[in-house]
Formats: structure tokens, C-alpha cells, sequence
């Protein structure tokens, strides 16, 4: 039996209960499941809130919410404990420093809405220190209180996420990622530390069955692709401003939460505070800026030599949380300078947000690079993989895509794939001129041959969880029962490992 501590309230409403629940009702029937929640029932739902995400979204978050606090060994919510609100002196900051291993500051700065909000003015960044040294005091309590073995969550950058993730490593507690499938076939997959997928499924499979889902112009993006041809056209704008309708709802909810808990003050996202005029100019600005970045586009070139890079959303977790000091901005010059003389660097912004996630004058600024093309976030990403001299990631999905279709890879990430024996991993700029040189030359210092590159691709597919979900209007995301259940026998077949040996991974 494994002692499992899990997180609620990830999300702002604790949609991510949603996903949780379905294999949490299976795994407690095995294993004991302690609970922390940002949530705190009934204080969190009631009627405005039905008005901002809808009676059937709301319906299910609280029903799985309430299931989960059921079948949960200990729900206990941050707000209730000992540790809040009470303050901290200098000396109290201190400890919990010295407790967690890192910096406050450090913490703080993984969360944008925190970094963000710090900078203001000196009273916010206290308070948000002291919020982060309330968190590592009450994370440890619960660890030891619970006598926790394993912590599982997805990768977030929330200020209660980060702090329960390093208070997990510097207490030795076993910490598994639940990620995101990066095939065609939904799914999700488990990795400790977000970097090593964990082994759960020894079958066989035929090289061929998955080499033939790259048959199509686009890989796991396709959905996205599609999703997003029209999204930025100005046919969209009514379907997009028609969300400003509910911010005086959702402002009136935002207001009653803080005034009954008020540590969501500091950790609860405002979202332009429900001013309907700030919101409209936001929704108005970024749709301005999608076409004046389009522009700055390019279209691709089969005659000349080039390296792909694909970018991350701007404060996606994966850069956040898991590569804080990358700036990509700053990355791409650093690449253009370093780049072989008559090649090319194509960067391809995320198509979800179509360069709105990038400032215009960033835009400016690489597209004046003589050797930079910035290519069009619609334009599929296989013809670019295949025909490019190497893919250039960070932790991007395109990295793992480019293994699949034999295209060599050069890695700046810590990433599930971004091992020496598979990629080239940069860990010093000094070395990056050199290995774009042998790259371009076709040659590599990577370990691993064509076979295990393939053995490990075949690996990763077998030990992903092929899901259905659950989509909701509001953009929520959510599993089925049957999802539930698949997920649950992988986690027992990975909580079985674990018994008086270090889990294996990839």
C-alpha cells in the first residue's frame, strides 16, 4: 500500500478535480490518498460562480470535488491550517528557506501571476514570501503528518504546486508527472520528476504500427492546427468577446473569495479584475496584434538548408517551472550567431497563440535577423521536421517527434527525451557552434544508434494511457470512468515497483 498525496485547486475553480477523481476512485480502493486542497468547499461554489462557467461545468466540479474529499484517507485545505494566516519574521523566512533548499524569491518567480504581482510594490512581495514560507511549513507538516511515500501532479507553475513539488525532493518523497501523450492518440503518461517515463508495460509492439501515424502532414499538433485556422480571422471576434459577458459575475465571485479566505488575495488569479472595458481592450489588443504579426511571417523554402525551432507559449510551465533561466528571445539570437554560415533558422511560434504570446517589438527584433525566418504557426510541422538539418527544442513535443522521424536533435530542455544517448544536449552556449557545425555535417556525439533511439520511442508509447476525456464548454478537460480506470492500473503497476527498490525508469 502506497501513501499518495495529491493536490486540488491547481486550477481557479479546482477543474483539475475533473481529471483527478476518476483514477483517484479507483486508486483508493488499494492505497491511501491524502488530499491538499486550494479549494475549500462550500466556500468556493455558488451561484455566480454557475453564472461564469456554466451549470454543467459547475455541476461536475462540485460533485467531484465533494467525491474525491469521500474518497480521500485526509482532505485538508491550506486555508484551514495552523500555518494561515499567521505571519512570519525574518528569522521564520529563514527557516523555510533553509527547510525547502531554495530561494522564496526563486519560488515566487516560477509563477508569472506572482512574479508579476511582486514587482509592484515592496508590501505585495512580502506578502508573498511569507505566503511561500507559510506553504513550506505546512507541506512539510503534512508529509510527515501522512507519512507520505509519492506526490503526483501535472506540470504547474502555481505558487502551492512549486512549493509541494521541492518541499517532495528535499524530503526524498518520490514526486511522478502526470504529462501530456505527445502522439496522435490522446493520452497521458507518468514520469518521475517530469523527466523519466515510468515502466509499467513490458509487451511488444511493431516498429511499423507507430511509424505509420507519421504518414500526415501533421503529428500531435493536428488537432491544434485545426482548432486554430480561424481563430484569430475576424469572423472569431464575437465568439471571443462574448466571454467579456460574465466578468461582472466573475468579479463578484473573485471579491467573496477573498473576503472570506484571505490568502487567495495572493494566490487567486484576477484576471483584469472583471472590468468589462480592460477586458474588451485585452481581447482587442491581442486580436491587433495577431495581425500585425502576421507580417512577420514567412513561408517555408525547400531550397535552402535551415534548422527548426519551434517555439513555447511564453508562460507555458514547461519553460516557467521546468527552464526558468531560458529566455527564448534571447536563446534565438544566441542560435542565429551561432549558426553555420549560409543556413537558416526557422522559428515557428505556437499556433495556438499565433506570435500573440510574443511582443511585436520581439517579433521585430528577430525577424531583422539576417538568418532567421519566422514561419507561419499554421504551417505543419512534419514537412518542416523532414526537411530541416536538425530540430532545435527546448522541452517541445517537435524535439520527440523529430527522434520518431530519424531528424537529429539539439536540446537546451530536461525533457522526458532530452538525453545524451538520444539528442544533442546543450548544457554550455560555448559548445553550441560546434555541435549546429557537426550537425549540419551529419555527424553526432550522441550514444544511442537508430535501434535504441527506436527502443526507446516504442517504450513511450507502450506506457502511455490511451484515454477518451472529456471536454467541456468552458475549456475544461476531463477523464472518463473507463479513463479513470486505465490510469489507475498503470499507477498500481508503477506503485508495485516501488516496494523496496528505487522505481524504474526510462
Amino acid at each position: 500500500m502506497v501513501n499518495l498525496a495529491l493536490l486540488i485547486g491547481t486550477g481557479p475553480f479546482g477543474e483539475d478535480s475533473l481529471y483527478k477523481t476518476p483514477w483517484v476512485r479507483h486508486l483508493s480502493k488499494q492505497h491511501q490518498v491524502f488530499v491538499v486542497s486550494r479549494i475549500e468547499p462550500p466556500i468556493h461554489y455558488f451561484n455566480d460562480l454557475r453564472k461564469v462557467i456554466g451549470d454543467h461545468e459547475y455541476e461536475d466540479i462540485k460533485n467531484s470535488i465533494e467525491e474525491i474529499k469521500e474518497l480521500s484517507s485526509s482532505f485538508e485545505s491550506i486555508h484551514d491550517s495552523m500555518h494561515f494566516p499567521k505571519g512570519h519574521d525574518e528569522s521564520e523566512v529563514s527557516r523555510a528557506q533553509s527547510l525547502i533548499g531554495v530561494s522564496l524569491d526563486y519560488l515566487l518567480s516560477l509563477d508569472p501571476e506572482m512574479s508579476m504581482a511582486s514587482a509592484e510594490n515592496e508590501h505585495i512581495m512580502k506578502d508573498r514570501i511569507l505566503l511561500a514560507a507559510n506553504l513550506v511549513g505546512f507541506f512539510k507538516n503534512f508529509y510527515e503528518r501522512n507519512k507520505i511515500d509519492v506526490l503526483i501532479n501535472t506540470i504547474e507553475d502555481d505558487i502551492v504546486s512549486t512549493v509541494a513539488f521541492y518541499m517532495a525532493k528535499r524530503m526524498n518523497i518520490l514526486f511522478i508527472g502526470n504529462v501530456s501523450a505527445r502522439f496522435t492518440r490522446r493520452g497521458v503518461m507518468f514520469a518521475r520528476d517530469y523527466s523519466d517515463i515510468c515502466v509499467w508495460n513490458r509487451e511488444a509492439i511493431a516498429w511499423q504500427e507507430i511509424e505509420s501515424i507519421y504518414k500526415s502532414s501533421a503529428i500531435s499538433g493536428s488537432d491544434v492546427l485545426e482548432r486554430n485556422r480561424g481563430h484569430w480571422d475576424f469572423a472569431s471576434m464575437p465568439m471571443r468577446l462574448k466571454g467579456v459577458s460574465v466578468l461582472h459575475e466573475y468579479d463578484k465571485y473573485v471579491k467573496l473569495i477573498r473576503r472570506k479566505l484571505p490568502n487567495e488575495c495572493l494566490i487567486f488569479r484576477d484576471f483584469l479584475g472583471g472590468n468589462l472595458w480592460r477586458a474588451s481592450q485585452e481581447y482587442l489588443t491581442k486580436f491587433i496584434r495577431s495581425r500585425i504579426a502576421g507580417f512577420y511571417f514567412d513561408e517555408s523554402s525547400t531550397d535552402e538548408d535551415f534548422f527548426f525551432f519551434p517555439m513555447h507559449y511564453m508562460i507555458d510551465a514547461q519553460i516557467t517551472f521546468r527552464e526558468p533561466f531560458i529566455d527564448q528571445i534571447r536563446l534565438i539570437e544566441i542560435i542565429s550567431r551561432a549558426l553555420p554560415t549560409d543556413y537558416r533558422l526557422y522559428i515557428k511560434p505556437h499556433p495556438h497563440y499565433f506570435g500573440t504570446d510574443t511582443g511585436i517589438s520581439e517579433l521585430r527584433k528577430i525577424s531583422r535577423l539576417s538568418n532567421v525566418r519566422i514561419i507561419n504557426p499554421n504551417t505543419p510541422p512534419v514537412p518542416l521536421i523532414k526537411k530541416s538539418k536538425g530540430v532545435i527544442a527546448i522541452n517541445s513535443t517537435t524535439g520527440f517527434e523529430a527522434l520518431i522521424l530519424d531528424v537529429p536533435v539539439i536540446t537546451f530542455g530536461h525533457d522526458f527525451y532530452c538525453k545524451e544517448e538520444l539528442c544533442e544536449v546543450v548544457r554550455d552556449m560555448n559548445d553550441l557552434p560546434g555541435i549546429l557545425q557537426r550537425t549540419a555535417n551529419g555527424l553526432t556525439t550522441k550514444e544511442a544508434s537508430r535501434d535504441k533511439t527506436i527502443e526507446f520511442v516504442k517504450n513511450v508509447y507502450l506506457n502511455t494511457i490511451w484515454i477518451n476525456g472529456k471536454d467541456y464548454e468552458y475549456g475544461f478537460y476531463g477523464l472518463t470512468d473507463e479513463d479513470g480506470l486505465k490510469v489507475a492500473s498503470a499507477l498500481n503497476e508503477i506503485f508495485n515497483s516501488i516496494d523496496g527498490e528505487c522505481l524504474r525508469c526510462l
